[in-house]
């Protein structure tokens, strides 16, 4: 569903990497603004940008471990700022994912999931009941209650009208539906900007309001099937030319592929080398709009907080795409956050989730009455010098079936393949324990510590049995497919 125009981001002559921001004495006294432009006016809440790569895996990412230098700008604000080590999507894919980070709630609450979906006449939506204006407060809805102009950018169709999640913004913009820009599409020299930076240069000039604090939104979608890099980045991060049949794989046929022989361990691996290009070009994408904020005097008065909404499959456990699984390789993500005032190369060990990030959000916005109204599950992650004292706490994800992919395929993949696909998923995570359990009553057990790419399924009864209890807890009687299991 994506569409890709224009050349690679430009990288302005020292322009640099890091991206610094501020929060104002008025959200959180400890964060003193204390950027090269002097403190902001203790009246004025701080910025906020929230950066979603989507669909990034968190190892790709340099200071989780990638490799060749690929995201140096998302480096150099976990440099400057907050790395959590052990940041987690509530569900593996865009739609249930962005509506936990914009509500604070997890998905069986908010409903927007595969089983949300319709489809009417070749045209796709959210069915009434799961649609968030009128029951859910997002979090552009909570910060322009606060005063804030909200601004959002997507480049996923998920992210945006479609699904409602446009709810509480001034302005929406989809750079890859021309309708949705209120101004002309790049063209001549603006051809040199990405289509997310070109809007934002466009919202500067013509839509800022510079009396109200800034909330911007951003979704890039570069990580997504198929794999198509511009060729700056091909040339930098391919060994030599990649297959054209590798250009096909796409989130609707990968599994035809797969049946027919065309995914082994090669393809998987030049697949990966794709990728790593689109994640590269993706974080110079991060990096021209640092430029853009820093060049509208707001970077030093920002909260800058980087994410991606699930990780990315690439032939780990025989999966491509981003469903159909709750593996680590989906549900594990980046999230770094950068204050000026936050202690630089903090790392956070404790268990986070993205919905923990609307909390983070009212708390350094002054918004603590609105988070108390909301009853939000989740915490906020910053104190006065970093993370926050975070309490030990199970996190729990959950993948529901439904898909419009596997349901396009039916009659097509063989019968094994359907049924290993076409089941409601729950998982939970408890130190270094995780449980997978499936509707149909399949489950593993793994041991993070030991074994953090899940290849070696455990047999431990008492401890299954009491990771089952607590999924039971969580999802028993709450509509959303968990299976009944003797004994709970």
């Amino acid at each position: 569903m994506r569409r890709r125009a224009g050349s690679a981001p430009r990288r302005r002559p020292g322009a640099g990497l890091s991206r610094r921001a501020a929060l104002s004495l008025l959200s959180l006294p400890f964060l003193a603004a204390c950027g090269r432009r002097g403190a902001a006016p203790a009246a004025r809440r701080p910025h906020i940008v929230l950066l979603v790569v989507d669909a990034l895996r968190r190892d790709f990412v340099g200071c989780y471990g990638g490799e060749d230098d690929a995201t140096p700008a998302l480096d150099r604000i976990a440099a400057e700022g907050v790395r959590f080590a052990n940041a987690y999507a509530n569900a593996p894919w865009t739609l249930p994912s962005h509506a936990s980070l914009f509500t604070g709630l997890p998905p069986e609450v908010h409903r927007q999931t595969h089983a949300a979906v319709e489809e009417t006449e070749g045209r796709v939506g959210i069915a009434a009941a799961a649609r968030l204006p009128g029951r859910h407060t997002t979090m552009a809805a909570a910060l322009k209650e606060l005063g804030y102009q909200t601004v959002g950018i997507s480049q996923n169709p998920w992210v945006g009208p479609l699904s409602t999640q446009d709810h509480g913004f001034d302005h929406f913009w989809e750079p890859a539906r021309p309708s949705s820009l209120p101004f002309p599409e790049r063209q001549g020299e603006d051809l040199r900007f990405h289509p997310v930076t070109y809007c934002f240069r466009k919202f500067l000039e013509l839509r800022r309001a510079p009396e109200r604090p800034l909330f911007l939104f951003v979704n890039y979608i570069a990580c997504h099937l198929p794999y198509d890099p511009p060729e700056l980045y091909r040339q930098r991060f391919l060994q030599g030319p990649a297959p054209r049949r590798l250009a096909e794989v796409e989130s609707g046929n990968w599994l035809v592929k797969q049946e027919a022989g065309e995914l082994d361990g090669g393809a998987a691996e030049r697949l990966r080398e794709l990728y790593r290009a689109e994640a590269a070009y993706a974080d110079a994408a991060v990096d021209e709009l640092r430029a853009e904020l820093e060049a509208a005097r707001l970077l030093d008065d920002t909260l800058l907080i980087a994410t991606s909404d699930h990780g990315e499959c690439i032939g780990h456990h025989d999966f491509f795409d981003h469903q159909f699984n709750l593996y680590e390789d989906l549900l594990r993500v980046p999230l770094v956050v950068r204050g000026a005032a936050l202690e630089p190369g903090a790392v956070c060990a404790e268990l986070v989730q993205l919905s923990d990030l609307l909390p983070t959000v009212l708390a350094a916005a002054g918004g603590d009455a609105v988070r108390a109204r909301l009853r939000l599950p989740g915490t906020p992650l910053l104190d006065a010098r970093g993370p926050a004292r975070i309490p030990a706490r199970p996190l729990f994800f959950m993948f529901r079936r439904g898909s419009r992919v596997l349901a396009r395929l039916k009659g097509i993949l063989g019968p094994a393949a359907w049924a290993r696909l076409d089941r409601d998923l729950f998982a939970v995570r408890d130190g270094a324990m995780k449980l997978i359990l499936a509707g149909d009553g399949e489950q593993e057990l793994y041991d993070l510590a030991a074994d953090a790419c899940e290849e070696r399924p455990l047999v431990r009864p008492e401890k299954e049995a009491a990771l089952r209890a607590a999924l039971a807890q969580r999802y028993a009687g709450a509509g959303v497919g968990f299976p009944e299991i003797s004994g709970e």
